[in-house]
């Protein structure tokens, strides 16, 4: 009986030590068999939840932990490439976890922006990046805009991810790894991408951006992850690098007929800002002698009155100075009125039109000036004084052409001597300001013209 109870014994130890072994290699099997991704986010605010920071102007915000790239240039249209707004969007179904998404949007123009963020990674790992993305872009600028429309691709918008495995921050680098571009019109989309580190640190770049504009514009992110695996790649394996922004092409102005008029013929991406730019008249101007109401309304082949037949020039001589009134329509599609008894002013987000053209010489010049835009609506109304204490800049393509403070009383400053090109106008507000127009502008210059560039800051 003894002899049977240690054998009894022997056998229940012996299976005991079977299932201990046979649990211990199940467990082996089940943590090699789990994906090699599927470890810690790599990521600060993954979840881009708040708060969030002000990136130079109160209606720009991004999340805490992650910086911001907007592409600026070109601008050969007054909708095209405009800084967005930035906020942080509370509502469902446009977020999809903890208590808010972010949300920037543009309406009625267009935007190529990039949140990105640096994070160490163990040496030459492999990294994979992905994030979810929603489109809301609907209105065609030429019609009423309703709220609840249905997103369409009509605005050529779309989302990308892309990881550059040696840790830059430019967007256009081409190292970066990118993504296949995707379109989630009205639903939640995720990208994804692989990458292998060139060091110990890569960044992630969540971009997008739209061809065309549209009255809303709106693009969402939400659940960002960078985790340690995935299959890892380099330039070449991933997606192509984004296309650059895109460029509509300037008017060109048509000549006078028989009856000394001006005539021009509306085509494929004229408004009715490139048109006033081309023929140096203002916005109100072309709008006044069309009974255009609403300057978003135009359609391809309608005749645009510049010079009616058999009269006077001097309001619309192109030797005449004049001023274009060039900007993007405010988000309410509301057109702001033009006092009477001014002149109408420059818009802050474009260029203003050639005035004075000089056959006998052919230095130009950009003259700037930064004003109070006290009401927000980027256009300088009566009483929205100068502002002193910001800075303005001009730079050519290679060099700084000049920096110059405000004082707020001897403006528009002019940066004189210029030769025919390319240059970029930049603003910095005073302290305690933030700007309410674009940062930076890009100006065509015309030899022997006069260009001017309004930007507007507020409190």
């Amino acid at each position: 009986m003894q002899f049977g109870r240690k054998s009894g014994q022997r056998s229940r130890q012996f299976l005991l030590r079977r299932a201990l072994l046979a649990a211990l290699w199940l467990s082996v099997l089940l943590i090699a068999g789990l994906p090699a991704f599927a470890q810690d986010n790599l990521l600060t605010n993954p979840g881009l939840e708040e708060p969030f920071t002000g990136r130079g102007r109160g209606d720009l915000n991004i999340p805490s932990g992650w910086n911001l790239w907007v592409a600026n240039a070109p601008q050969t249209e007054v909708w095209m490439n405009l800084t967005p707004t930035g906020y942080p969007h509370r509502t469902e179904p446009e977020y999809r976890e903890g208590s808010v998404s972010l949300n920037l949007s543009k309406g009625f123009g267009t935007f190529t922006a990039a949140i990105y963020q640096q994070v160490s990674v163990p040496e030459d790992a492999d990294v994979r990046a992905s994030a979810y993305a929603w489109l809301h872009t609907c209105g065609d600028p030429g019609e009423e805009p309703t709220e609840g429309c249905e997103s369409s691709g009509g605005s050529g918008a779309s989302v990308r991810i892309g990881i550059d495995p040696d840790g830059g921050t430019d967007p256009n680098s081409s190292s970066i790894v990118w993504s296949s571009p995707m379109s989630p019109h009205d639903t939640w989309g995720q990208v994804t991408v692989d990458a292998s580190a060139s060091g110990s640190a890569v960044t992630v770049f969540l971009y997008g951006g739209q061809t065309a504009p549209r009255a809303f514009n709106n693009m969402y992110w939400d659940e960002a992850l960078l985790v340690v695996g995935g299959e890892g790649g380099t330039a070449g394996d991933g997606g192509s690098a984004p296309p650059p922004p895109a460029e509509a092409p300037a008017v060109v102005a048509q000549n006078a007929q028989e009856d000394g008029s001006v005539i021009h013929t509306v085509v494929a991406g004229d408004t009715i800002d490139s048109i006033a730019v081309a023929y140096g008249l203002t916005r109100q101007q072309i709008m006044d002698l069309n009974g255009i109401s609403d300057p978003r309304i135009i359609q391809i082949g309608q005749q645009i009155i510049i010079v009616p037949p058999e009269e006077e020039t001097s309001g619309t001589n192109f030797d005449e100075e004049g001023e274009v009134f060039e900007g993007d329509v405010p988000e309410d599609a509301t057109q702001e009125p033009v006092p009477t008894s001014t002149p109408a002013p420059a818009a802050p987000v474009a260029a203003a039109a050639v005035d004075v053209v000089d056959p006998a010489s052919d230095a130009a010049a950009v003259c700037v000036l930064l004003f109070n835009d006290s009401n927000r609506n980027r256009i300088q109304e009566q009483g929205e004084d100068l502002l002193s204490g910001g800075t303005l800049t001009l730079n050519s393509a290679t060099v700084q052409m000049g920096e110059y403070a405000t004082d707020g009383v001897s403006e528009p400053h002019c940066f004189g001597g210029l030769t025919a090109g390319d240059y970029m106008a930049l603003a910095a507000a005073p302290s305690g300001y933030g700007l309410t127009t674009t940062d930076q502008l890009l100006v065509q210059v015309r030899p022997g013209a006069s260009i001017n560039v309004v930007f507007g800051a507020a409190e």
